[in-house]
């Protein structure tokens, strides 16, 4: 049976279009695993995380694992970014050849989790809707909701300012709010803030603030005080007020 010629031109067609699938397909449809995608761990990685999140492991460095946590996690993240160009499998190699275990796989599926974090991290510190306080209550939330408890005190040891900072940060965020209050209240949300964040260690915490700590605060606290003074009675008032508050809470 003979075929006409607009027949022919629609097989010809079909075909084309046929090829065309099969080739998009090949490029971008088929995933090996060096194309996953590093936020989508494997299933077996899954399966670990999940027994780390469900029962207690010893990540203790008496057990074999890496003294120092949070440096060997960001020295792997460092070689993956800059020496194995975001290639993943590379990273599981080298913890394996160090780690040839189960210490390996729990190292690698804690790895994946804290890279989860650090671009969920990103992404909050990025918008611009959030306050400074809200964005560290987010960041604690989504850590909160990631890590085990024994997980974070291993990659999450608090710095001696972190108290200092929050402080810091949450009278700021007061001030933003109440932009009218005069510094004898700013003065006594400040002692709130301080008694409610340093609890029992304010002794051993105050070693570590530094004065430019101290001046950040004599400034949001008088802010509106300076701002009707010369530049010459700001200098004099700021350096008095940060004596004051030294004697207060240095001695």
């Amino acid at each position: 049976m003979k075929l006409n010629r607009k027949t022919i031109l629609s097989i010809l067609i079909g075909l084309l279009f046929l090829i065309i699938l099969v080739f998009v397909y090949i490029l971008f449809g088929k995933k090996t695993t060096k194309d996953r995608n590093p936020y989508e761990p494997s299933s077996s990685t899954r399966m670990i995380w999940n027994q780390i999140k469900s029962r207690p492991f010893s990540l203790e460095t008496s057990a074999g694992y890496p003294e120092d946590l949070r440096d060997y996690v960001e020295t792997l993240r460092g070689k993956e970014s800059f020496l194995y160009s975001g290639n993943r499998d590379l990273i599981y190699e080298e913890i394996l050849k160090h780690y040839p275990d189960e210490r390996g796989e729990v190292l690698f599926a804690i790895y994946n989790a804290f890279l989860f974090f650090v671009k969920e991290r990103e992404m909050i510190e990025s918008d611009t809707e959030l306050s400074e306080l809200e964005k560290i209550a987010e960041v604690t939330r989504v850590k909160e909701e990631i890590f085990p408890v024994w997980v974070r005190e291993k990659l999450f040891q608090n710095h001696p300012l972190t108290p200092s900072r929050l402080l810091l940060v949450s009278l700021r965020d007061y001030i933003s709010k109440n932009p009218l209050t005069f510094s004898r209240e700013r003065k006594r949300v400040f002692l709130k803030l301080r008694k409610e964040i340093y609890l029992d260690r304010e002794r051993d915490i105050r070693y570590w603030e530094e004065e430019e700590f101290w001046k950040e605060i004599v400034y949001l606290i008088y802010s509106r005080e300076l701002g009707e003074m010369e530049d010459w009675e700001k200098q004099e008032f700021s350096s008095k007020k940060l004596e004051e508050f030294k004697l207060d809470f240095w001695n």
